[in-house]
């Protein structure tokens, strides 16, 4: 398998767009992409790679597609859709921020009755640069599907960054 961006901008790379036209829109965050490189003067716009292992995401803003997720986690945790609301970066002091909160309340109150944390984690990669290479090619409208661009998947790191901040973030939820 070839080791190349999957989709750029929330489109699939199979597709052909009009990067001059795209304005660096992400559907996942219903506005401009904000993934930036310092070796890029436009937004980092990859959402997914395929690679060796199959197709990675490797920005977190990938899994907001149709709020699906959300609907998912509700169902789940609350067994109904019904009286929640969903926050985004809930921030607490000398803890940090979480993705996402989803609060059940009481039907016509304020009163909460339940919560539930949402954290996203994507995997890192590593020689970043050749995906920057590949970003810049379909900046250039070069076909990038066909081309294999040399980078890796760091997913042991992404793992234990992943269990780091569970058992910080789970110790807080506990609480």
């Amino acid at each position: 398998m070839n080791t190349n961006p999957n989709e750029i901008f929330g489109i699939s790379t199979k597709r052909k767009i009009n990067v001059n036209t795209h304005k660096y829109f992400c559907r996942f965050l219903n506005k401009q992409c904000d993934k930036q490189s310092r070796m890029l003067t436009y937004p980092m716009g990859i959402c997914s790679v395929n690679h060796n292992v199959g197709k990675a995401i490797i920005c977190p803003h990938r899994f907001l597609e149709n709020d699906t997720v959300f609907t998912d986690v509700v169902k789940d945790a609350f067994g109904t859709t019904n009286n929640v609301i969903l926050f985004s970066e809930v921030r607490l002091e000398n803890v940090g921020s979480f993705d996402f909160v989803l609060v059940k309340h009481k039907p016509i109150s304020s009163k909460i009755e339940d919560f539930c944390i949402v954290e996203f984690q994507s995997d890192s990669t590593t020689g970043t640069g050749k995906l920057v290479n590949a970003m810049q090619d379909y900046m250039n409208k070069q076909n990038i599907i066909t081309n294999k661009y040399n980078f890796g998947l760091n997913t042991y790191n992404t793992i234990k960054l992943s269990y780091i901040q569970m058992l910080i973030k789970g110790q807080v939820m506990e609480k």
